[in-house]
């Protein structure tokens, strides 16, 4: 009987400071749906390291019971990266 692997973590350690600041420059529209439209960035979103090597940011932003999900795939990065 094989023992089960632990999960892995995938999900990198960034502080929700370094996320809004990824957010700002991944969603286009960042700014309005923070300021002007009063949406909040929630904790659940991140950036995953994926197995070919690139990253996947995902931004969720929250207004009552509307959400919205900004996902991007395929992110390749120049400078290292914080927890790697």
């Amino acid at each position: 009987m094989s023992r089960r692997r632990a999960p892995r973590k995938w999900k990198l350690p960034l502080s929700a400071d370094q996320i809004a600041a990824i957010a700002a420059e991944l969603v286009q529209n960042h700014q309005r749906l923070v300021a002007r439209d009063g949406f909040r960035l929630c904790g659940s979103s991140g950036i995953w390291r994926c197995a070919n090597g690139s990253y996947t940011g995902r931004m969720v932003y929250k207004l009552g019971a509307v959400t919205v999900v900004h996902t991007v795939r395929g992110m390749r990065v120049s400078e290292p990266v914080p927890g790697q």
